[in-house]
């Protein structure tokens, strides 16, 4: 009975990241084309939009990772819960606003409650599974949020034509459902119980004996790599890419948007693969494999040929699909400190999608979407940064006493 009440639970934190990723995609491409077209905002600014989101949900990342081990299993729930259902009502702002400042300030309150939500369901979920199957929990996690990610799209594609309210509307109400998912997949779980086995596992004189020159050298290289992948992604899957797209190839709204859920969807397939290589070869494989496929995709979407770029936008997608599910397994199987390093991890990956989204939106408003040089070129070193950090990288063994 306790195995299938976990069973219960864990799928409904795999569904809750289905349905308060689709609460989130579906207002994205309709505030960043308000913002544009609207608003007359500049690439910078909506670029911005996606940076502000991070920095607030980096910041929130380090608190929730602190308190991920030490909320019991009332204050957990309360938490995500409350998170999601206030996002619910905060998303309902963007109507309302005239401004690109204030625009700025709403996706700033937004990214707090997602960082606080969001790390807490990834802690939540990694110690509620046995470490043999974690990887492959975790890419089912991130696949149906991709899949989430999908329907977002599709479901703006549909209503694209229609004032922004309705698109706000349905976000605002998948968020509330995301809430109430959130509430019984908590309440389902043993967590006090779990909490307490993940840190008797290690004493703080085994962690300090782990933090050798061996150890801290591969959790930079981790963090490297989080960090390239992360800043390019917050271009593919932020805002700025449905202009670049848009203004790039003179795409409709409509298309622009079935075109990020189609590579979305294809990218699936491609980053369950490399979450079950993780599981039977080990995380560092995994991650040289997805920072490789990361590097190539950002190169090609450089190109100015349609097919050139949906490759590069699919090979990429896959990428950044796989390094969160692979980087998050060996934050807490690989290095062993729990609520915090996943914290860490999400804080770095937040921060580089902070830093990467303004950059790329100062270059396209100083070179401009006709330029001979392509706006995302620059841009295409971090992921060839995170695959040399995946290459230096080695698999950490456990140390002997």
């Amino acid at each position: 009975m306790h195995k299938r009440t976990v069973n219960y639970g864990v799928a409904l934190l795999v569904l809750l990241a289905f349905v308060g990723t689709t609460a989130f995609r579906v207002s994205i491409p309709a505030i960043a084309f308000y913002a544009r077209e609207v608003l007359s905002a500049s690439a910078f600014s909506v670029g911005l939009l996606t940076s502000m989101f991070f920095a607030a949900r980096a910041v929130a990342s380090v608190l929730a990772g602190f308190l991920s081990g030490r909320a019991g299993k009332f204050l957990l729930s309360l938490i995500i819960t409350t998170s999601f259902i206030i996002n619910g009502f905060i998303v309902l702002l963007y109507g309302l606003v005239e401004s690109i400042v204030w625009l700025l300030a709403v996706r700033l309150c937004q990214g707090f409650l997602n960082g606080i939500a969001w790390v807490l369901v990834q802690y939540v979920l990694g110690i509620s599974v046995s470490e043999n199957i974690r990887g492959r929990i975790y890419a089912v996690y991130f696949a149906l949020g991709s899949l989430g990610s999908v329907l977002g799209n599709f479901i703006y594609s549909l209503i694209s034509r229609q004032e922004l309210t309705l698109s706000l509307i349905v976000s605002s109400t998948m968020y509330v459902l995301s809430g109430i998912i959130a509430l019984v997949a908590v309440r389902t779980l043993s967590i006090k119980s779990e909490i307490k086995r993940t840190h008797s596992n290690l004493s703080f004189k085994d962690v300090e004996r782990a933090s050798t020159y061996g150890f801290m050298a591969s959790a930079i290289l981790l963090l490297l790599i989080v960090l390239g992948i992360s800043a390019f992604s917050s271009i593919v899957r932020g805002d700025l890419i449905y202009i670049y797209l848009s203004e790039s190839f003179s795409l409709s709204k409509s298309y622009v948007a079935e075109l990020v859920g189609i590579t979305g969807l294809g990218s699936l397939i491609g980053a369950y693969l490399i979450s079950w290589l993780s599981d039977k070869c080990g995380n560092v494989l995994a991650l040289r494999v997805s920072s490789l496929l990361g590097a190539l995709g950002s190169i090609l979407l450089n190109v100015r040929l349609g097919g050139a770029a949906i490759t590069g936008l699919l090979l990429f997608y896959i990428a950044s699909s796989s390094v969160m599910p692979v980087s998050r397994r060996a934050a807490i199987t690989e290095f062993k400190l729990s609520g915090l390093i996943l914290g860490v991890v999400n804080a770095v990956g937040n921060l580089g999608s902070v830093a990467g989204s303004a950059i790329a939106g100062y270059l396209y408003d100083l070179l401009g979407v006709h330029s001979t040089e392509p706006p995302l070129y620059a841009m295409a070193t971090l992921p060839l940064m995170a695959f040399a950090a995946s290459i230096l990288l080695k698999e950490r063994r456990e140390p002997t006493y």
